[in-house]
């Protein structure tokens, strides 16, 4: 049980930490309800230390925006910024020359930020990914993802934008995360001195994106989601949406290669809150939000590598325990499902 002063510091301020519940524990739960919890804990942890060691210096500096992707050996100290409105065209296509080996960010000229990473997730598959985002619904789950900056986590339904009725776990299928929002208290790199965040991960419909179903299958495409970043209870403001994020996948020698992306100060705006601040009032807000000069100031090179080396960790982290969870924890409607994509369609993506 976690019992230290700083632990218990966020847990009285956030509002997100306050809604834990008998069923839905601060600190426990895990060994009563999963099978080895402590052995997949600790394969967590080794798989967390593994990672951190492997993360190159390199990708934490900061790079030059490129406004077209870079040709096969060019310098690494500038980073193609995929367009947010443009992301399924480039998604869907190769992505040979649009990536660094294992990830980067930079600074746009209208002051957002873009920020990549990829993991090659070993024996994990699309279908064990769209699992894990319908099944992660509890505090002790969600440490399992990064057992160092995994608080807590719980799913707020959006009315009227969901595809599935609200389910228990074992009956929940593919698609289930859609209209619905991840509600997280996480760190960004405790281990490095970043703070608690709460934050609302609103998971939207990647139809809506240009990921409709057909043309993921045709590009070879195993898993994607496309989220809308949101803090709450930020100081001065109360809820505020803050970014975007894609997630995306394709199978990759014994395993998947993931990219994840992120578009920080992308379509900030100043959400409803009734226990937020009035001032400043909504229009003001998403006008100064939304200004170079004020992307600027409030973000910094650091939040990019903290995000970078954050999204790096939790993944290869997952990796390491998603095919033992999924084994064990999946429906066995889950693991009827197809694992693999067709020879033609893997070949889609070269």
């Amino acid at each position: 049980m976690r019992t230290d002063s700083s632990f218990a510091m966020i847990a009285s301020n956030s509002r997100i930490l306050r809604r834990a519940s008998l069923e839905n524990p601060l600190q426990e739960g895990g060994e009563e309800n999963i099978a080895d919890y402590a052995k997949l804990v600790e394969i967590s942890t080794h798989a967390l230390a593994a990672a951190r060691s492997k993360l190159s210096p390199d990708v934490l500096k900061a790079k030059r925006a490129a406004s077209t992707p870079l040709p096969l050996g060019a310098a690494t100290s500038s980073l193609f910024a995929i367009p947010f409105e443009r992301a399924h065209e480039y998604l869907l296509g190769p992505w040979q020359h649009l990536f660094p080996e294992q990830g980067g960010y930079c600074r746009l000229p209208d002051g957002s930020m873009f920020v990549t990473c990829t993991t090659h997730m070993h024996h994990v598959t699309g279908t064990m990914l769209k699992w894990w985002f319908t099944w992660c619904d509890k505090g002790y789950k969600y440490k399992l993802w990064h057992p160092e900056d995994h608080v807590w986590c719980t799913w707020d339904t959006r009315e009227g934008e969901t595809h599935q009725d609200d389910a228990m776990p074992n009956v929940r299928s593919v698609g289930y995360e859609i209209g619905r929002t991840h509600v997280v208290t996480e760190y960004l790199g405790k281990a490095f001195g970043g703070r608690a965040e709460d934050l609302h991960v609103q998971f939207m419909n990647p139809s809506d994106f240009g990921f409709t179903p057909e043309a993921c299958e045709d590009a070879g495409i195993v898993f994607v989601c496309c989220c809308r970043t949101c803090v709450d209870n930020e100081p001065g403001v109360g809820k505020a949406a803050v970014g975007r994020m894609i997630h995306i996948a394709r199978e990759h020698e014994d395993g998947l290669e993931l990219k994840s992306l992120f578009w920080l100060g992308r379509d900030t705006e100043k959400l409803p809150d009734p226990d937020g601040s009035a001032l400043p009032p909504k229009w003001l807000f998403d006008r100064l939000a939304n200004t170079s000069f004020v992307r600027r100031m409030l973000l910094k090179e650091l939040q990019g590598a903290a995000l970078v080396r954050h999204a790096f960790e939790e993944f290869n982290t997952l990796s390491a325990v998603l095919p033992r969870l999924f084994e064990q924890e999946a429906a066995v409607a889950w693991k009827l499902l197809p694992v693999r994509a067709s020879g033609a369609k893997r070949r889609s993506r070269l």
